[in-house]
């Protein structure tokens, strides 16, 4: 079997829905698991409506070995401080989508996990704004390598 199989958990301090705060990816497959991409998602309902990503591209490209978990943090209490926001456990929701694949990127799934409604899919393929990333990636190093030749050689 290689499809990737992954379990997304959010852990909460003292159990309530708390700005900060981490989650697990675990590989429960048998085969290595490759992250593609991983995109968190709070919203804050009431009364501001505002709401945050956080992109996670630290871990593009990393792999979990079988049984193994990763458990990145997440922080949204400074962004909510910064905007001036207020919060109550009450209003805040939270998304987290992963990608993963296998070891030979042949099987791509993209797992969805929102702990308010209850709701885990998952769904076969990538999403086009992750594929529009990856295709544009190669571009965008070759770019910044030009670039950073040109400097050296202007002297700037």
């Amino acid at each position: 079997m290689i499809q990737p199989v992954a379990l997304l958990e959010f852990h909460w301090k003292d159990e309530k829905y708390y700005p900060a705060s981490y989650f697990e990816i675990k590989n429960l497959g048998t085969q290595p698991l490759l992250l593609l991409d991983v995109e968190l998602w709070c919203g804050c309902g009431m009364p501001q409506g505002k709401s945050f990503t956080q992109h996670y591209t630290l871990w593009d490209e990393h792999i979990i070995p079988p049984g193994e978990s990763l458990c990145p943090q997440f922080d949204f209490k400074t962004q909510f401080e910064r905007d001036k926001l207020s919060w109550s456990p009450l209003f805040l929701s939270y998304s987290l989508e992963v990608v993963a694949s296998d070891s030979s990127k042949q099987v791509v799934l993209t797992y969805r996990n929102i702990p308010v409604l209850s709701i885990v899919n998952v769904d076969k393929g990538m999403p086009l704004s992750v594929r529009w990333r990856y295709f544009v990636k190669p571009f965008a190093w070759r770019y910044r390598r030009l670039l950073y030749r040109f400097k050296l050689k202007t002297g700037e």
